[in-house]
């Protein structure tokens, strides 16, 4: 018995001081100051002097094309009618009144119509007038005869006038509104939708 209590008394002694594993990581943290890293990481790394310069930054990001809203035009038709010939294209370069499509028009007809009448009404009144007023000068008709021939004439003129103002409110131009009274109306069958400022199209 004595002996296992001295064999017992020994090993709680050689248990006791094992403590050497703390000194080691003292010493293993107080001198880890060097960086080693590994080749992979050193490939990707890249050194420079310090100095004064821009930064450049590169940032990829998804983004949307957008028209200026300052610089866009909404085009409609004065009139109710059917597109017949469309002049530019998506993308085309256009300037400030050019024509973007001829439009088509049942009503535009049925104006030019009482245009040409209107004009023709106004021409005849116009000369039945001169006629009346010279007539006058020699004494040959009446007062009345001339004032009555004015009116007329002034009635007809201010409904030819009028129709006028309705077709150059439609989009015809002046240039138009003379190929009409020479009777041409191969060009102006439909009305053009014109451009009311330049940029693309």
């Amino acid at each position: 018995m004595v002996c296992a209590l001295m064999t017992g008394c020994g090993d709680r002694e050689t248990d006791a001081p094992v403590r050497p594993p703390q000194a080691e990581t003292r010493s293993s943290v107080t001198s880890a100051r060097v960086v080693h890293p590994s080749q992979a990481v050193r490939d990707r790394l890249s050194t420079e002097s310090v100095g004064l310069r821009a930064v450049v930054e590169v940032v990829t990001a998804p983004g949307e094309v957008a028209l200026d809203l300052k610089q866009v035009a909404k085009i409609t038709s004065r009139i109710e009618g059917q597109v017949e010939r469309i002049h530019v294209q998506l993308g085309d370069r256009v300037q400030k009144g050019q024509p973007l499509a001829a439009i088509g028009s049942l009503q535009l007809d049925q104006l030019i119509e009482e245009y040409l009448v209107g004009k023709a009404q106004a021409d005849v009144a116009e000369n039945s007038f001169r006629r009346t007023e010279k007539l006058r000068t020699e004494d040959i008709v009446p007062e009345r005869k001339l004032i009555e021939e004015r009116g007329r004439y002034l009635e007809t003129k201010a409904r030819y006038q009028h129709i006028r103002e309705k077709l150059l409110n439609m989009g015809l131009s002046l240039s138009e509104l003379t190929e009409l009274d020479g009777g041409d109306m191969r060009k102006v069958i439909a009305t053009p939708s014109r451009l009311p400022l330049p940029g693309p199209s």
